[in-house]
This record gives C-alpha cells, sequence and structure tokens, in this order.
C-alpha cells in the first residue's frame, strides 16, 4: 500500500515538472529566436 502511493505521488509530480521543463524550453528557444533576430 506504502509502495503504491510513493509511486502514485512521484507520478503526481514527475508530470507536472516534464510539462514545465517543455514549456521552458520552448520559451528558451523564443527568446533566443527572438534576441537572434534583431
Amino acid at each position: 500500500m506504502h509502495g503504491t502511493a510513493q509511486r502514485f505521488l512521484y507520478r503526481n509530480i514527475q508530470v507536472p515538472i516534464g510539462y514545465i521543463t517543455i514549456i521552458l524550453g520552448n520559451f528558451t528557444i523564443s527568446l533566443n529566436v527572438f534576441f537572434g533576430n534583431k
């Protein structure tokens, strides 16, 4: 029971971190393109 709860929590933490990483990555690329064009 405890191990299942831990895995569930881990997945719930990992997914948002993945989304944040993707969003930050896209934002950084957009900034690089934006400033690179100037």
